[in-house]
């Protein structure tokens, strides 16, 4: 991996801190609004939109499930990257799908 490849704390809170901005601004929202659509705190919503890092996973999912978007897109801002959501099904329903109690020895 070379340096361009990686992305530090700095590079996602920008990047984050544009795309929350512009989505809102496309649907003429405020972030007040967005907190409750979201149920996530309008604070936390400020703290992202200043450029801090979110801490929360969840409350970010939530928001970028109400934009239509992945949470790769709102934080790095590519479209190409895999949304987890996705990958999760094709390993959920792939070859290697198994139920746990199959690893039960017989008795």
């Amino acid at each position: 991996m070379n340096s361009e490849d990686k992305v530090d704390a700095t590079t996602m809170k920008l990047v984050l801190h544009k795309n929350l901005k512009k989505l809102l601004d496309e649907r003429g929202m405020t972030a007040s609004q967005l907190s409750r659509a979201t149920k996530v705190p309008n604070s936390t919503i400020q703290n992202w939109l200043s450029g801090l890092v979110p801490r929360n996973l969840i409350q970010l999912k939530r928001v970028a499930e109400y934009f239509e978007a992945s949470v790769d897109f709102l934080l790095y801002g590519e479209k190409e990257f895999e949304s987890s959501k996705s990958s999760f099904k094709e390993y959920e329903n792939g070859p290697f799908r198994t139920h746990p109690l199959h690893f039960i020895p017989e008795t």
